[in-house]
């Protein structure tokens, strides 16, 4: 399979779940605005100096080009506010958004225009993953289609 992945690749999670999926023979392509620690394999993003409300969606051209290029079978997104919208604004599908819960639990209750970024990115989502229940609910209280919201706890 063929797997898009949207994430920070500095955080040690996202190796983590590249990873996975790579040793299990799937063609894994991680994209990020992050610069990649040595030896994990990314395509760098354009990320100029801007607040991230801005510096993610001005990423989105490259990154839908990339899309095209790759032609990936699943688009897999983790952290709702700023990869999630990503994966959403590419109008990509299937799109999977893994929460980690300061996305939901913190950040989209912020203020209104965080609000409305999660639930911008949960409704396009064919796939909502959550690590627990509590932040599953969180999700669907944001907007999140009930039948789209997985709680896995991860471990």
């Amino acid at each position: 399979m063929k797997i898009a992945t949207l994430a920070n690749a500095a955080v040690v999670h996202t190796r983590r779940w590249v990873e996975h999926f790579r040793e299990r023979g799937h063609d894994v392509r991680l994209f990020t605005l992050e610069p990649a620690p040595p030896g994990l394999a990314a395509t760098r993003l354009p990320s100029p100096p801007l607040p991230g409300l801005l510096r993610y969606p001005l990423a989105v051209p490259r990154l839908a080009r990339e899309l095209r290029a790759f032609a990936p079978d699943l688009v897999d997104a983790h952290y709702v506010p700023n990869y999630g919208v990503m994966g959403a604004l590419t109008g990509r599908h299937p799109l999977s958004i893994a929460a980690w819960g300061s996305d939901l639990l913190l950040a989209a209750g912020r203020d209104a225009w965080q609000r409305a970024r999660a639930r911008f990115a949960l409704t396009r989502a064919d796939l909502l993953l959550c690590d627990a229940e509590n932040l599953a609910a969180a999700a669907r209280a944001a907007g999140a289609p009930a039948d789209r919201v997985r709680a896995m706890p991860w471990g």
